[in-house]
């Protein structure tokens, strides 16, 4: 064998080993059960019906669903300051929303359309059809990554909104449903159960749950405020922050995930 094929062969097996241990590592990184620590709490209008949540520093993309009351709004999340809002064709029911180079995707819960809208004028700029139900969305920097309230996630290119691959979510082998809200956190897909107080990491690569999060301390900061389901999630990648809220809730809050006792 000569050099150059020694040095080829020696760096493709080092790539491949490094490779392995990474994917070893990512497995490995969340315990199967989590809680969370509560880090600052936020104020929250407690009108909003929240579907999709995105926060990138102070600035704050949200939806908020029900039929003839549909909206996107942007806020300031420091002075709870709505900066700009734009209300949705009565005939939707607003669902999951996510920004990608420059847009924001918003998803329509019975209707199969998904809205595309300026992320800076929130102006609508096209609509795209699915078929099925929109619940959930988030993107991966390149694909958009969808759910429909079963255990199905699919992956759809954001040029057209056509599926490119599906994953079935499961836990220990068997599927979990109602998966809500998304949000793409360091090459795993966070999701809120819908109706639980609960939260789920999963592999994008294969759908399996590499660990659940339980969200429940967030209720014991509300007080006794009435307030609906757990959902909203946002990672905010700049500064590594991960927040939470839930619909109709005066709180939205920044938390960080802690091992369950």
């Amino acid at each position: 064998m000569n050099n150059k094929r020694r040095h080829l062969l020696f760096w493709g097996l080092a790539s491949v080993t490094g490779l392995l241990l990474a994917l070893n590592i990512g497995a490995q990184s969340f315990p199967e059960q989590q809680t969370i620590s509560i880090l600052n709490a936020f104020k929250h209008n407690p009108q909003v019906f929240t579907q999709g949540l995105e926060i990138e520093g102070d600035r704050v993309y949200e939806s908020s669903g029900m039929y003839g009351a549909s909206y996107v709004r942007i806020w300031s999340l420091s002075r709870n300051k709505t900066i700009k809002l734009a209300p949705i064709d009565p005939k939707y029911f607003a669902e999951g929303l996510t920004r990608l180079n420059g847009r924001l995707y918003l998803l329509t819960w019975k209707a199969g359309r998904a809205v595309v809208m300026d992320a800076e004028t929130l102006e609508a700029q096209a609509e795209f059809k699915y078929e099925g139900e929109g619940w959930g969305l988030t993107n991966n920097g390149e694909q958009l990554v969808m759910s429909n309230g079963t255990a199905e996630i699919t992956f759809r290119t954001a040029n057209t909104f056509a599926i490119e691959r599906r994953i079935t979510v499961t836990e220990k082998g068997e599927p979990v449903v109602l998966i809500n809200e998304l949000e793409w956190m360091n090459g795993y897909i966070l999701a809120n159960i819908w109706q639980q107080d609960t939260m789920i990491i999963i592999d994008p690569s294969d759908g399996h749950v590499v660990s659940r999060v339980d969200l429940s301390p967030m209720r014991s900061k509300l007080g006794n405020v009435m307030t609906d389901v757990i959902n909203g999630i946002a990672w905010d990648k700049d500064s590594q922050k991960l927040y939470t809220t839930g619909k109709l809730w005066p709180k939205l809050f920044e938390v960080s995930l802690q091992t369950a006792p």
